[in-house]
């Protein structure tokens, strides 16, 4: 397949519970940087905040243009010193007021 899209999302929170946000990233089959995207969740575990990482992601790519060029999709899991954009932008959502999007 010569399309491809991928999301690198994290889900942080300071405490359990606490303070909890998300962040991630959608690049191209290139590298290239398409969104970002950084976002407070209230108050909750950090597990819950990784998965409602994904849930946001899912959402995005529900409503993106890139959509209709993709077929399979799979999914893996990343250490966080292979995910370092995708955790700064988890822990800088902690610390927003509202979700962040960007789109190129």
């Amino acid at each position: 397949m010569d399309k491809c899209l991928k999301f690198n999302v994290n889900g942080s929170a300071v405490g359990k519970p606490g303070p909890a946000g998300y962040g991630g990233i959608l690049r191209n089959k290139m590298g290239s940087i398409l969104a970002l995207f950084p976002g407070p969740l209230g108050i909750m575990d950090s597990n819950v905040a990784e998965v409602m990482a994904i849930k946001v992601a899912l959402e995005m790519f529900d409503r993106c243009v890139w959509k209709e060029d993709i077929g399979n999709v799979n999914r893996v899991h990343i250490y966080r010193e292979g995910n370092y954009l995708a955790d700064s932008l988890a822990k800088s959502g902690v610390k927003r007021s509202v979700m962040l999007e960007e789109f190129w």
